[in-house]
């Protein structure tokens, strides 16, 4: 550009320079286009240019007016966005960057000019032994003038200038300038922070003041209180009214601690109320005694379990979660908790003003149960006749989606541990993936990395390592596309490549923040119809032909312990499918709602609808441990502590545009904000769109599987369609889960089900213990308040002799050798702990699959502790039980009371009720998470002390016909379905031994009978089979629970008519209903076969509970014409009732159950619904014939006008 001949001649006059005058000098400099722009905008003079720092942002206005002007100094694009020209840009940078020297040069000449100005009188000595005045004199003229705002830097100065003028005992501290320190103090810790405190004098307030001013901060965290009212003030603060919960646990250090400000004890596990939540301030008490029973008794917690909720705005601004709360827990919980939890969450949210539409858990069973529950997926619904319930218009002919149609809210798998669920089964060692002829497993990756260069697909041996179990960043890897293309070169890798495309699918579905919601359903469904297409083929395949494909591609033998039922190991956990098809059936429900405008767009803002911000608060409170400690883990009473401090600077991050005070931002979370900006943009979906999305996800699939020439896919040489595939696959997982397991419910899993979160362990080496350090939770410092302490022979141990009244509720009064004496509960906790808690800082440690269980606290005794240290130097040795309490009688019995779960369905009709929740148990053919732990590894005993299955196993050696002879007594017996209930019994029964079987089995098994000298007492077999037959029968015929005779009342009963008698127990009730059951089919099976024609009624019926049935009847005739009825089959309807549903268990039922062959049909009758009469008008069962008391009914109902009048308006 054209420069000034003269910079200090022209600098006065340039500065002064406006309308003709100024836009001629721009015009010499610029050009007209930028007069023009100038014009457009009143920008008459240079100091008015001066204070604008972007003059082409005017641009980019959407109106007609400027489109001549911008067509003059930029392009404008095809969508619709406009580029100025890059050398108009140049002339202006350059233009303005010349201004601003002229100014600033201006301002130094008023400086220096200043110095000759009577008004400033500054000695000359002074100026010499400060020489910094004058630069501040310049800095205060320069700040004046420039457009940085150094408004916090002004309080600074001022505040420390005011404090060196006064004495140190009376330095005051600005608000912002506590906000600065309190940041400080929590990002760099406590020795950085006097560090700078004593380097540079005024600046900061004491650390004493800091710790004060977060203790009394806002929204301060209380162990299980749930803080509703400040989850307002948040969203509030956001403009939010949408939120997604999200819950999750994470392995702490186990310790008991006193709180002096709520006058509690922290670290037991606390109680669930009758919502699922804790009760807060449950362990508060003045006796030592029953202190000492809680400590004995009661189990502390080893988890932390984190309740958040994540508001959900149109904002580009990354909003943190919020802490709704958080308690230490013993992970003994179950899935009815859960759903009583969540729904309570939901109606205190609603009180408060916000709607949760979700919630997202890791893959925990139990919480995949809560939301089988929740959503009604595959189970019965607990949210029937809500009045918030959300619904949606779903298409008859969307056959692939199997949720209903009402839901309260949604529920979300984490796609994180989803992802490392699917890496952990690859490179389990207990498990092999089959898929067609392929198996799938990690060869071809290591391939790779022999066979190619680093550069083409960026893995390491350590990305296919099974001891790192939580290793997100190699799924990643091994998912990419490069490490997909070299596949494609390695010789039988399709399985595999199948594999790591579903996991990139979910990466893309779930994860990323720039994918397009339709990419998103697309990628979601992928990986559905990729684990359908193979859940069907697993189930089709006899177990036979998949070991003969395995020994076929892996050249192995298999060994006579695999040939007994491992199924099931040839497919991913069912925990990981259920997750998989749960995600999308969310994912498309969100989708639906918001083309339906229920929903607001930000709804789909997915990779906010996880469990990772859980994770993410752990690790934050972990990273601000003390740089003096190599500790990062926490006890429960440290979390609440360091979740404070981020509580408080979260807070002063809120009022930033307040204090100006800026904070330094992650690279990773500029690069996904600038990526939640690109994906922002919001689009148009409707219910085709998202259809169409489905269908061509499904043919991707089918190209996938092409290679592999799996002939269960074909049907007539084609592909089977996707109704057909998703109709068998509903009949698959409706069996799934319905079918009753009394063995898996009887070892009572559902409490002992661990997080896969980052599940701690007892480690060998690298430990870190509850170490002492400026974050320990304190004792009260008033100290001084304490008389008549005798140091001498106390020290070490805060108990005293005397303590005012005001700090009297912070101790025990205890006698000691007949002295009263106060002991300070902090004290007490620490006499009454005998094991020192221990958690791995290590965090590969905690989930690597060599880790024992988590860290669990040892037996103790009962009583004291005797310690020879010699900070407890005491005139007599400190026992417990010499501590005898100074007030009237305390009754320490504590009341257990059983709560019993009922393991039938939820009634639709009734309110969410605790007692008629579902206990969660494992199906059969499901493979569980302790599958992917290596046999030899792990330990062989449960947390709660019981032999695990393969220690069971150890004592009894596998024949060759899958049973089990018991190396002690040789007897045989059969594990049905992989399960060693059978065995544990007889272990317990025969052998005496007690960790073998699990509590709940324990109050099932009788009790040996005492030997008796009179035989003559004992009942016949013949008389006992012949009441056993009666109770069977009475169940069958009045449809009793099994356990109707195991009940003390019928039990004794039954004692009155015959005390010889003993009932059976449910297992044999149980056993002997399933052979009468199938005794029944074998009958109604050969009938028949020999029956020429037969005659069939369908209906569907709700019952007083709400729950619907379909029913299927047959009638024919016998010699005589006499007509014979049978029922065929009766069970709960789930599904929708659309026609391709009641048509598709009608058809299962003749075809696959019954082989009734078409010929034999004779027709069907029915009522009039619509769904039904389309169900069965296809001749498939043969002619159709409506009931005729339905007809005449309807003509009734029409001919009195008994229907509702049409809304004409």
């Amino acid at each position: 550009m054209a420069s000034f001949p003269s910079t200090n001649s022209l600098m006065k006059e340039v500065l002064s320079f406006r309308n003709d005058t100024f836009y001629n000098l721009v015009e010499e400099q610029c050009g007209t286009v930028v007069v023009e722009i100038m014009q457009a905008q009143d920008i008459s003079s240079v100091d008015c240019l001066l204070d604008i720092n972007n003059i082409f942002t005017f641009l980019e206005l959407d109106s007609d007016e400027l489109i001549p002007l911008k067509k003059k100094a930029g392009i404008l694009l095809n969508d619709g966005r406009f580029v100025v020209k890059k050398g108009i840009i140049h002339k202006v940078e350059s233009f303005l960057s010349t201004l601003h020297h002229l100014n600033r040069q201006h301002s130094t000449s008023s400086y220096h000019n200043s110095d000759n100005n009577p008004d400033l009188i500054i000695p000359e000595q002074l100026l010499q032994k400060f020489p910094f005045i004058r630069t501040l004199v310049a800095y205060s003229n320069l700040l004046a003038m420039s457009k940085v705002d150094f408004t916090f830097l002004n309080i600074i100065l001022n505040n420390m200038i005011q404090n060196f003028i006064t004495e140190e005992r009376g330095y005051r501290y600005d608000t912002i300038i506590r906000q600065f320190a309190c940041s400080l103090y929590i990002l760099g810790g406590r020795t950085a922070y006097e560090f700078v405190r004593l380097n540079i004098p005024a600046l900061l307030p004491s650390v004493q003041t800091i710790q004060s001013y977060i203790g009394a901060s806002e929204n301060h965290l209380t162990e299980g209180l749930f803080n509703y009212d400040d989850a307002r003030d948040y969203f509030n603060l956001n403009q939010s009214i949408l939120g997604f919960c999200a819950e999750d646990s994470t392995a702490i250090v186990p310790k008991i601690t006193y709180d002096t400000t709520s006058d509690t004890f922290i670290g037991f596990s606390l109680p669930l109320d009758d919502n699922g939540v804790p009760i807060i301030n449950s362990y508060s008490t003045n006796s030592f005694t029953r202190l000492e029973q809680w400590y004995s008794d009661l189990s502390q917690a080893t988890s932390l379990n984190a309740c958040l909720i994540q508001p959900l705005s149109t904002s580009i601004e990354n909003i943190s979660p919020y802490l709704i709360a958080a308690y230490g827990t013993d992970n003994k919980f179950k899935s009815s908790d859960v759903v009583l939890r969540w729904g309570h969450i939901y109606q205190q949210c609603k009180a408060k003003g916000i709607r949760v539409i979700g919630y997202a858990t890791d893959c925990d069973s139990r919480y995949l149960h809560a939301m089988r529950i929740s959503l009604g997926f595959f189970a019965s619904f607990a949210y029937d006749d809500h009045p918030d319930i959300l619904s949606i218009d779903l298409p008859t002919n969307w056959s692939w989606f199997f949720m209903q149609p009402e839901q309260l809210y949604l529920c979300l798998q984490d796609p994180i541990h989803i992802c490392t669920k699917l890496r952990n089964r690859l490179l389990s060692k207990t498990a092999t993936l089959l898929l067609g002829n392929q198996l799938v497993n990690i060869e071809p990756l290591f391939y790779i990395i022999q066979q190619f260069s680093k550069l083409d697909h960026a893995l390491v041996r350590s990305d296919i390592d099974p001891k790192d179990r939580q290793n997100f960043k190699s799924c990643t890897k091994i998912s990419s596309d490069n490490v997909l293309n070299l596949l494609e070169q390695v010789p039988n890798s399709i399985g595999i490549i199948i594999y790591l495309k579903a996991m990139k699918s979910i990466r893309i579905a779930y994860i990323e923040h720039a994918t397009d919601i339709m990419d998103r359903i697309f990628h979601a469904w992928i990986v559905v119809f990729i684990f359908r297409f193979w859940f069907m083929w697993i189930n089709s395949t006899e177990k036979r032909d998949l070991d003969l494909i395995f020994t076929q591609s892996s050249g192995l033998s298999i060994s006579d312990e695999k040939k007994c039922n491992i199924k099931r190991k040839y497919f991913i956990t069912y925990q990981s499918y259920f997750s998989i098809e749960i995600n999308a059936h969310s994912l498309t429900y969100l989708a639906v709602l918001v083309s339906e405008g229920k929903l607001p767009f930000e709804a789909l803002h997915t990779w906010l609808q996880n469990s990772q911000t859980c994770e993410s608060t752990f690790r934050s409170a972990r990273s601000i441990s003390s740089i003096n400690s190599a500790g990062v883990n926490f006890t429960v009473a440290q979390f609440l502590s360091r979740i404070n401090k981020l509580i408080t600077l979260q807070n002063i991050k809120n009022n930033a545009s307040e204090n100006k005070l800026r904070f330094p931002q992650h690279h990773k979370v500029s690069s996904t904000l600038r990526n939640t900006s690109t994906s922002s943009n919001i689009t148009i979906i409707s219910k085709t769109d998202i259809e169409n999305t489905v269908h061509r996800a499904y043919s991707y699939v089918i190209n996938l599987f092409k290679p592999l020439k799996i002939k269960q896919f074909l049907r007539n040489g084609k592909t089977i369609s996707v109704q057909e595939l998703s109709n068998t696959i509903s009949r698959r997982l409706e069996d799934f889960w319905t079918t009753e397991n009394d063995d898996r419910s009887s070892k009572n899993e559902d409490l002992d089900t661990e997080s896969d979160d980052e599940t701690g362990n007892d480690i060998d080496n690298d430990l870190t213990y509850d170490y002492e350090s400026d974050e320990e939770i304190t004792l009260d410092d008033n100290y001084d308040t304490i008389h008549n302490v005798n140091v001498s022979t106390n020290r070490g141990i805060r108990l005293v002799d005397n303590v005012k009244e005001e700090f009297a509720h912070n101790y025990f009064q205890v006698i000691l050798n007949g002295d009263k004496k106060y002991l300070h509960k902090q004290a007490a906790c620490w006499l009454l702990q005998k094991d020192r808690g221990t958690l791995s800082s290590d965090r590969l440690s905690r989930v690597q699959v060599c880790s024992p269980l988590a860290s669990t606290p040892k037996p103790t005794r009962r009583g004291g502790r005797r310690s020879n240290q010699s900070s407890i130097n005491l005139q007599s040795s400190i026992n417990l039980q010499s501590f005898i309490i100074n007030q009237s009688s305390i009754s320490t019995n504590e009341k257990n009371e059983n709560v019993h779960f009922s393991l039938s369905p939820i009634p639709r009709s009734s309110p969410l009720n605790r007692s008629q929740l579902p206990s969660h148990s494992l199906p059969f053919d499901c493979p569980s998470d302790d599958e992917q732990h290596h046999k030899q590894n792990i330990s062989t005993t449960t947390r709660s002390g019981k032999m695990k299955k393969d220690a069971v196993l150890s004592h009894f050696t596998l024949r060759s016909d899958g049973k089990y002879n018991c190396n002690t007594c040789h007897q045989v017996y059969v594990a049905n379905n992989g399960s060693a209930t059978n065995l544990r019994r007889h272990l317990f029964a025969k052998h005496d031994i007690t960790a073998a079987v699990y509590d709940s089995q324990l109050a099932q098994i009788k009790p040996k009978p005492a030997p008796k000298n009179d035989t003559t007492t004992t009942l016949s077999k013949t008389r006992t089979k012949e009441l056993d037959k009666a109770i069977v029968d009475c169940i069958i015929d009045d449809s009793l629970p099994f356990t109707t005779f195991m009940k003390s009342g019928m039990v004794n009963l039954l004692k009155t008519f015959d005390p010889r008698y003993e009932p059976p127990s449910r297992f044999t009730i149980a056993s002997r209903v399933g052979d009468a059951y199938h005794e029944y089919i074998d009958q109604v099976q050969s009938i028949l076969k020999r029956v020429p024609a037969v005659a069939f009624t369908a209906d569907i019926w709700k019952s007083g509970a709400r729950k619907y049935y379909i029913s299927l009847t047959a009638h024919m005739f016998d010699e005589e014409f006499t007509v014979v009825p049978l029922v065929l089959s009766l069970r709960q309807l789930t599904e929708r009732h659309l026609a391709v549903n009641i048509q598709s268990f009608l058809m299962f039922e003749l075809d696959e159950k019954f082989q009734i062959r078409p010929e034999q049909r004779a027709g069907i009758t029915t009522d009039c619904a619509s769904e039904m009469v389309a169900a069965t008008s296809h001749g498939l069962f043969g002619p159709r014939h409506a009931c005729i008391a339905h007809v005449w009914n309807n003509v009734v109902i029409n001919g009195l006008s008994l229907w509702s009048p049409p809304n004409v308006e």
